[in-house]
């Protein structure tokens, strides 16, 4: 099973469009951080909490050695701690990174490391059969209400994918 590395942004999305439990059935062993945690509010939190206690997701917490190790490594200055982390460790399990972070995304595609985003998470949807044409061009038309950073061409073209499909 692939090992997906998710940042605190995708966590926020998928909760916010009651799509969290959907994630957990696509077929990646998913990991996060405890820098990431520590960027959700509460209720975030507790929604995860679940999750992690149920061991759908493990958390990594860095040892003074690893630190020592992110510490030396080059990051765009952009990048917060908790963005560091998650490449810090996808690429240490050899997985992919899953984040909206355009920053956090262009840096792995600079240093080859597989990085997908809200997309993709929604081809998965669709390409297993978890969610219906239907629920998938409304969550994305919410999801594009409020998300003012959105891959508004990538959506579309997923959209009419999927539309098209017979």
């Amino acid at each position: 099973m692939k090992i997906a590395v998710v940042d605190a942004n995708i966590f926020i999305d998928l909760i916010r469009l009651k799509l969290l439990d959907q994630f957990f059935e696509i077929g990646i062993e998913i990991q996060t951080t405890d820098f990431v945690l520590n960027q959700l509010d509460d209720r975030q939190q507790e929604q995860l909490k679940v999750k992690i206690d149920s061991g759908k997701i493990e958390v990594h917490s860095l040892t003074s050695d690893e630190i020592n190790e992110l510490m030396e490594m080059r990051f765009p200055r952009k990048l917060e701690i908790a963005d560091r982390t998650v490449f810090y460790f996808a690429r240490k399990m050899e997985g992919i990174l899953v984040s909206g972070d355009n920053c956090l995304r262009k840096h792995c595609q600079s240093q080859k490391l597989e990085v997908h985003g809200l997309v993709w998470i929604f081809e998965q949807f669709n390409s297993k059969g978890l969610l219906s044409r239907e629920v998938l061009n409304e969550k994305v038309d919410n999801y594009l209400r409020y998300a003012q950073r959105a891959p508004r061409g990538e959506f579309q073209s997923f959209l009419e994918r999927i539309n098209s499909e017979q």
